[in-house]
């Protein structure tokens, strides 16, 4: 249990440390996720962030719906829209691995953007859905009856809402200087030092290896890992139901690879 906490201290400790001795790399790569984040990730996930919870708020639902609902918006409306429901261990994994996606808009707008090609985008947006919807098919056990959503007014969820995309920013600025001070401390060679940076901040990440030329399977699966940041986002609202961050991260490992078998499937079938 000692260890639980020690690690991530150490962790912690070093990358303060990086961060005293590359100052300036530090506030670039704070700077660099900011904007990523105020043009690409807040017009996307804020208009969900607020109107989704509306749909259900006051109202017993399925668990089904909530996955379903979650899939629009994208991390972490889906943990977000669970925080307040009752289930056991099993049935929360299996809503969590369903529903820990990004956002649609990412793949139709920015990810097309970066690769050129819109049909590319709409393509690795639905190899993404399909593998997240196939994880349900590795949890067994489902949410039993009806899930019972508290009231909720469009003031309130507006402020939830402002309060989920700093625990967004927060988490991308952390794992965008995390990835620049390991690049700065190690002597990566560019592909890794981006393969490294999708690992723990994807979307910074997945542009540095759209730059490289980086392969449609490899890209699809890293967006189904989603990265430790978007991660952290959703074991946010997870953690207090009694989720550990290994559960979210074998669920995101589970849809990486997943998305990465789908994505080389389709690739196939084309070329035939």
């Amino acid at each position: 249990m000692r260890t639980f906490y020690i690690l991530p201290a150490l962790a912690a400790g070093a990358l303060m440390g990086c961060m005293a001795v590359f100052p300036g790399e530090a506030a670039e790569a704070a700077l660099g996720a900011l904007t990523v984040f105020a043009r690409s990730v807040l017009p996307a996930l804020l208009p969900f962030a607020v109107c989704v919870p509306l749909l259900t708020a006051g109202r017993r639902v399925s668990a089904r719906l909530l996955c379903l609902l979650a899939l629009p918006g994208g991390s972490p409306t889906g943990a977000r829209l669970f925080a307040e429901a009752a289930m056991s261990p099993g049935a929360a994994r299996r809503c969590a691995a369903m529903t820990g996606t990004l956002s649609p808009m990412f793949f139709l707008s920015t990810l097309s953007a970066w690769l050129h090609d819109p049909r590319q985008g709409a393509a690795l947006l639905a190899v993404h859905l399909l593998s997240a919807l196939l994880c349900g098919v590795f949890y067994r056990q489902k949410p039993q009856g009806r899930i019972v959503l508290p009231p909720l007014s469009l003031p309130q969820s507006l402020a939830q809402g402002g309060q989920a995309m700093l625990t967004v920013a927060g988490s991308i600025v952390l794992g965008a200087v995390a990835a620049r001070m390991l690049a700065c401390a190690l002597p990566l060679p560019p592909f890794a030092a981006a393969l490294l940076h999708a690992l723990l901040e994807v979307t910074g990440g997945l542009h540095a290896l759209i730059s490289l030329g980086a392969p449609l399977p490899l890209l699809a699966g890293l967006a189904g890992f989603s990265g430790l940041a978007i991660l952290t986002q959703n074991a946010a609202y997870w953690q207090p139901g009694g989720l550990t961050y290994a559960d979210l991260i074998k669920a995101a490992l589970l849809r990486a690879g997943l998305a990465a078998l789908i994505c080389r499937i389709m690739l196939f079938i084309a070329a035939l």
